[in-house]
């Protein structure tokens, strides 16, 4: 009797694997939120009020880099708070996203099993994912991480001619709106495409007739969702674009980084000398085994990589900008232990499949480090922990909303849950990621990571919004002190009296301190 699994379902065992591992950290970070997330909460809520996709009223400005996200969130905010509902998709997108990463494990063991029957390719990645803090915290916190994921390897199960690239083109256009850098997604993918196919001598005749149409209706979608972009908030791209600037210095900077594997954003295995040969390797031979697969996996690869570089270090100080895309980068990685150069005699076949394994519990131990480093019991009570959670930031807000009037207006640097729980009026003059003009002025003057509000580029700002109240950490108060007249418990910012009003301890080293403007 045979007992063995339908090949067109051998990749639920390792689902269920997934599933069991989403549930045990969905259950165990359940009221863990990044205070980003309440960012995207917050302007969905305006949106359910009547007062437009922003994030304060009254300011037609793009301040979310994932709007797509937001707008696929909205439904379910119609029926649950809408923290409940990012969380809720959050869950779905993850549960899919493990469905359609195991299915893609499976498909390239089918294509290495000539060549080895031990493939676990169903097993590794996922795994290697869905312990990985970075790709389900987030997820789970109800950002677009899992979500992105999903639309990029999406395609590959709906697509069934490998000369069809319309759906791919639809869906990476739609990304693009999910987040920003997508926009080199369908190009790279076209790219891998042209480049999978080099050894089958198409005429270009031949090749444009799949890849000009795609082309040309990608093209025609993100136009089209540009415009209404630029109809609703007056600009093309997203206020991030000028409040998070990168310099051409910048970049070639954390292009060393991460050729030396010491990249904030790209950490082991996404960068260094051990992952850049062993990436061309497996890129060799996923496209040698499957097309498809290979022109999917080094887009979203490609993606990641080149936008890591690009941005400044996430103030998490974990790979999250990588996220969406290391499954993708490791699909490639773990392929480049069955490269066929490398495993052409039996002995070198041995030696790599035991080498593929000590990467792999590796890698494992090192994600259950990151959760313990990241989110751990000590990790939440100090920076970024307690802001990456808002474990201890949920009560002091509750406070601060009932105490506040309904008129106050707060200027702080933690603006997510502090404005999704008061609905006040919110002034961001560290990140300045809901005010064009403030984002805009930084941006001519080339100012970057400022971390004083007295610093008088803000004068006219910060006088013609007359923040009511002034939110901030006690360490950020005490460096201001150090080069500003005044005491803990009074000081004046830019001709603005400010009085301590209340004091919150929100991590084992720091406190969150509440200011009212002083009536003149």
């Amino acid at each position: 009797m045979n007992t063995s699994l339908n090949p067109k379902f051998n990749f639920l065992p390792a689902f269920l694997v997934c599933l069991v591992l989403t549930a045990a950290f969905c259950f165990t970070w359940l009221d863990f939120y990044v205070d980003d997330a309440f960012i995207g909460f917050h302007c969905i809520d305006n949106l359910l009020n009547g007062h437009g996709l922003v994030f304060n009223p009254g300011e037609q400005v793009e301040s979310v880099t994932n709007l797509a996200w937001l707008l696929t969130i909205t439904p379910l905010a119609t029926i649950m708070k809408t923290h409940l509902a990012g969380k809720t998709a959050g869950i779905l997108s993850l549960i899919a996203a493990a469905c359609l990463l195991t299915i893609i494990g499976s498909r390239i063991d089918s294509s290495l099993y000539e060549k080895s029957e031990l493939s676990y390719m169903r097993y590794i990645i996922p795994i290697l994912i869905f312990t990985s803090p970075s790709f389900v915290y987030f997820s789970q916190s109800g950002m677009e991480t899992a979500f992105v994921c999903l639309l990029i390897g999406l395609p590959l199960l709906l697509e069934k001619a490998n000369s069809d690239h319309r759906t791919t083109a639809v869906i990476y256009a739609f990304t693009t709106f999910v987040r920003p850098e997508c926009i080199i997604l369908f190009p790279v993918y076209l790219l891998a495409v042209l480049i999978s196919n080099s050894n089958k001598h198409l005429k270009w005749p031949e090749m444009r007739q799949s890849i000009l149409p795609s082309m040309i209706l990608w093209g025609s979608v993100i136009i089209g969702i540009t415009i209404l972009r630029f109809a609703y908030y007056g600009d093309i791209v997203p206020n991030t674009f000028y409040a998070k600037p990168s310099s051409i210095s910048e970049v070639i900077a954390r292009a060393a980084l991460f050729l030396s594997g010491k990249l904030t954003n790209l950490p082991t295995p996404y960068s260094g000398l051990f992952f850049i040969p062993f990436f061309l390797l497996g890129a060799i031979e996923l496209a040698r085994i499957n097309q498809r697969i290979f022109s999917f996996c080094l887009a979203g690869s490609m993606t990641g990589l080149i936008f890591s570089i690009y941005s400044c270090p996430d103030w998490t100080l974990m790979p999250r900008y990588m996220a969406p895309y290391s499954p993708y980068c490791l699909f490639i990685i773990f392929a480049g232990f069955y490269n066929s150069e490398l495993t052409a005699q039996r002995l070198m076949i041995l030696f790599y499949r035991l080498f593929s394994c000590c990467v792999f519990v590796f890698l494992l131990l090192n994600n259950f480090l990151d959760v313990h480093k990241w989110l751990g019991d000590y990790a939440v009570n100090n920076y970024p922990g307690f802001v990456l959670t808002c474990k201890t930031l949920r009560e002091p807000v509750e406070d601060i909303n009932k105490l506040l009037p309904a008129t106050a207006v707060i200027a702080t640097r933690r603006i997510g849950l502090i404005a999704y729980v008061t609905r006040r009026q919110i002034f961001d003059h560290i990140f300045s990621l809901p005010h064009s003009d403030l984002a805009i002025m930084k941006k001519k003057k080339e100012i970057r990571d400022h971390d004083n509000p007295t610093e008088h580029f803000l004068r006219d700002i910060w006088r013609s919004r007359q923040p009511t109240h002034f939110l901030e950490d006690e360490s950020k108060i005490l460096n201001m002190l150090a080069t500003h007249p005044g005491t803990r418990d009074q000081f004046e910012i830019h001709g603005i009296n400010y009085k301590l009003l209340k004091s919150y301890k929100i991590g084992d080293k720091e406190n969150w301190l509440l200011y009212a403007k002083l009536d003149e």
